[in-house]
């Protein structure tokens, strides 16, 4: 078995969840080899794919051969580096197995061969919105503003920096209202984490989406816009790639929610029961928090009024805008009550204490 991309095989019938694993452990390669006992190729596995199965309602225990790209652009071992480049370009891939003699021997990827060139999205704005007042958290919020929380020991803010940082996203606007004063004097400019940061501040309460319309003119590409309370591992990277590659007007992240009925769920028809569902499941996606908007979109919110991301959204697409579905398969948490706070300062506290290298994109 080859050792320079041996750590990239799954069999077929490994579980997603294992596929995942190997995705997240791959140095940025972004790509699972799904092959025989022979290290034969039979498919690839990309986080684009693991999206698309979640989006077609697949379990995490779902196989490799199933969410597999059963057809793979390949290449033989030998191939020009401007032969690679043509293919990966043509068929608008990052990556392509190496082949030889019916072995997959080596792999190679679009940073690789052009060590210069930078992902498209690494130059977008992000605004995190921190002006919530944080009511369902109080009496820790009474002096504390909800991004400056510690979770594992580390304010939900300053995480959330730590992560755009990491992934090569410097301009960072903060979006203030509540107690705004400890929020920039806690950041500053964002030196300290190798951002710039700048702030607009709200005069009075804006919704979740309202405080964009102030800098209505100045974002002039597609921005990423944060909730100012949620832990993730999220791939921003690949969210902004996904929208700009798709074309989307705004692209909405998601993340997998399940709930359970306690009772039994009686199906009527008139005034005859046709089915009878004992305790059923009902799997649904929920809003994660995590947008992508072009500047014309953030155009269409009005100037300093209150304004939600739900009346934008459907404004949107009652003008037949096009909403991208993002599913998220990362680590996400919403800090919104006291239990939510509980679970992620549990969830941190070891995290804290290694190496947070996987969330490199």
């Amino acid at each position: 078995m080859p050792e320079n991309v041996d750590h990239l095989f799954v069999g077929p019938q490994q579980p997603m969840t294992e596929v995942l694993a190997v995705l997240n452990h791959t140095g940025g390669i972004g790509i699972a080899l799904v092959v025989n006992e022979k290290s034969e190729l039979l498919g690839t596995v990309t986080d684009g794919d693991v999206r698309r199965a979640l989006l077609d309602g697949k379990s995490m225990d779902e196989p490799a051969q199933a969410i597999m790209n059963a057809q793979p652009i390949t290449a033989a071992i030998g191939a020009s580096q401007e032969e690679l480049l043509a293919l990966l370009r043509t068929h608008r891939k990052r990556q392509i197995p190496l082949i030889a003699n019916g072995q997959v021997v080596d792999i190679m990827w679009t940073e690789q061969l052009l060590e210069a060139e930078q992902p498209v999205c690494l130059s977008t704005p992000t605004v995190i919105m921190c002006g919530g007042t944080g009511t369902r958290l109080r009496p820790l919020t009474d002096d504390t503003p909800k991004p400056l929380l510690p979770v594992g020991g580390k304010p939900i803010l300053e995480r959330l920096i730590e992560g755009l940082s990491r992934q090569g996203i410097t301009e960072i606007y903060l979006a203030v209202n509540y107690q705004a004063a400890k929020i920039e004097e806690h950041c500053g400019d964002g030196q300290k984490w190798g951002v710039h940061i700048q702030y607009t501040r709200e005069s009075q309460s804006l919704g979740t989406v309202g405080a964009l319309g102030l800098l209505a003119g100045q974002l002039t590409e597609p921005a990423l816009v944060l909730n100012g309370d949620l832990l993730t591992e999220v791939r921003y990277t690949r969210l902004l790639e996904f929208h700009v590659e798709r074309g989307f007007d705004l692209s909405l992240g998601m993340t997998p929610y399940q709930i359970q009925v306690p009772y039994g769920v009686v199906t009527v028809q008139g005034e005859q029961v046709s089915q009878l569902e004992e305790k059923p499941t009902y799997s649904f996606f929920t809003n994660a928090g995590i947008y992508v908007l072009n500047p014309d979109v953030i155009s269409l919110i009005p100037h300093n009024q209150y304004y939600d991301m739900t009346q934008l959204i459907n404004q949107l697409l009652g003008q037949k805008g096009r909403v991208g579905a993002f599913p998220i398969h990362e680590y996400w948490l919403d800090i919104g009550n006291p239990s939510d706070y509980a679970i992620g300062d549990r969830d941190l506290w070891p995290r804290s204490q290694h190496s947070q290298e996987d969330s490199r994109p």
